[in-house]
């Protein structure tokens, strides 16, 4: 196979791996670009390609919770509006403790979500040690 030829197969698996991450099938990807269905299903097993179907789904959500940030700090500014506005002394202590009580949340959120990515990463890290010792 020449340069050319791999070249295009890559850019086929890298197309496939998105349309992966999307939810479509191997199977629909393979009939739409013409590609047998059992070599994409077999491109789809590809570690490589693996790995890129998670990376884009890693940077659709990494934007769908930027997004999220961003009405969520609207959100909490309208809370806290809310709050002081309030007549009543326990409708604004009840405000005050959702908007508290949510950030812990979040903030628990995060940290998880940290230690997680670490934790993949050390993984990977030792999937390739093994590879490269065997």
């Amino acid at each position: 196979m020449n340069e050319t030829e791999e070249a295009m197969r890559q850019k086929r698996k890298a197309n496939l791996a998105l349309a992966i991450a999307r939810g479509e099938s191997a199977a629909a990807w393979a009939r739409k670009n013409e590609v047998p269905a059992r070599t994409a299903r077999r491109w789809a097993k590809d570690p490589k390609v693996r790995t890129a179907i998670e990376a884009w789904r890693r940077r659709a959500l990494n934007r769908a919770i930027g997004r999220m940030a961003s009405l969520a700090l609207k959100a909490a500014d309208g809370i806290a509006s809310l709050a002081k506005g309030a007549g009543s002394e326990s409708v604004q202590l009840r405000a005050w403790r959702a908007i508290l009580a949510d950030q812990m949340a979040v903030s628990k959120f995060s940290s998880l979500e940290h230690r997680m990515a670490e934790i993949e990463e050390q993984l990977r890290e030792r999937a390739r040690d093994t590879d490269h010792a065997g």
